[in-house]
């Protein structure tokens, strides 16, 4: 038991586990997250989307990869602060409790983030301007407006994404620029948007002036009638996400 004790208190311990559970949040942040094993499958190599996929990498602050090196550190911290507070109480040292409330202040943060990641439910959605979607809690969302704003050199400078949201057919948010880590925030409910991209449209126009059918392009065949002349579209499909905190 005594050995046990040791090895939990051990500085040494600490540094080695810091180390670890960095490098290894280094490495998630370089592969996407959340993405169905299909998506690794395409962009990987098959060796290694098996390996990330395996180990968890796919949702790496959920995985035992991270999870074990965080309980470890949380035992190691919280057997240093008794540790640190019996021995001052045991000898009568002058009690400077600067670095005891940081160590207790660290074990409440591993706490509370252990407590959002596991505690929270997320789900993504696509909306075109003017689609609605049925979100957790009653609430409604409906897609305004898209506005992809850019530097005169083309660089993306921002996208905003005006939404209304209503309850049990009351308007609660009438209009709302959801922007880049700007975030709508409903009671219970936090909605951000993530990434964008453009659905190509073909509308198919006979010589009389009839539309001969609406198709994706590269998608489902035109109905029957005269020769059309296809009219290209684009339609703005926007990638949202909400949070259940």
């Amino acid at each position: 038991m005594q050995a046990l004790y040791r090895f939990f208190k051990s500085v040494r311990l600490a540094v080695v586990l810091l180390l670890v559970i960095t490098a290894l949040s280094i490495l998630a942040t370089l592969i996407p997250q959340g993405q169905e094993a299909a998506f690794y499958f395409q962009n990987y190599p098959p060796a290694l989307a098996r390996l990330v996929t395996a180990l968890g990498f796919t949702s790496f602050f959920k995985s035992w990869l991270f999870l074990i090196p965080c309980a470890l550190f949380f035992v190691n911290l919280a057997v240093c602060t008794v540790d640190r507070i019996a021995g001052r109480l045991r000898r009568g040292a002058r009690r400077h409790y600067g670095p005891d409330l940081i160590h207790v202040g660290l074990l409440v943060l591993i706490v509370g983030a252990l407590f959002t990641t596991w505690g929270r439910r997320e789900g993504t959605f696509y909306l075109g301007k003017g689609d609605s979607i049925d979100l957790p809690l009653g609430y409604r969302l409906r897609l305004l407006d898209f506005v992809d704003q850019r530097y005169e050199d083309g660089r993306p400078r921002d996208w905003v994404s005006t939404v209304e949201a209503s309850r049990q057919d009351r308007v609660v948010v009438a209009s709302y620029p959801i922007e880049v880590n700007r975030p709508l925030r409903l009671r219970g409910l936090k909605i951000y948007q993530t990434n964008f991209t453009r659905e190509e449209v073909a509308l198919l126009r006979a010589e009389s002036g009839r539309a001969g059918g609406v198709r994706a392009l590269g998608g489902a065949h035109p109905r029957r009638g005269a020769a059309p002349s296809p009219i290209a579209a684009h339609r703005a499909i926007h990638d949202h996400r909400a949070f259940l905190p």
